[in-house]
């Protein structure tokens, strides 16, 4: 897990938030942060996040749904 996100870019806070109404105006920073760096999958617990999974532009997983296709995967001793 610690290649994957070490080969990952960081992306600067973006200047707006992305057009979904989530509860908490910090998550709603977080998605916009993940949309504007083309990310794949935003991962977290955290529950307002998850609520709007099905309205975001990427795919928001829970750590475990992330997880376990990895753990899963071919080449894993």
């Amino acid at each position: 897990m610690l290649a994957v996100l070490h080969d990952s870019p960081l992306v600067p806070r973006p200047g707006a938030l992305f057009p979904l109404e989530i509860r908490d105006s910090t998550d709603a920073w977080v998605l916009a942060t993940a949309v504007n760096g083309q990310a794949d999958v935003l991962v977290t617990g955290d529950a307002d996040l998850l609520t709007v999974r099905e309205h975001a532009p990427l795919a928001i997983m829970d750590p475990r749904a992330f997880w376990e296709p990895l753990r899963s995967s071919p080449g894993d001793s």
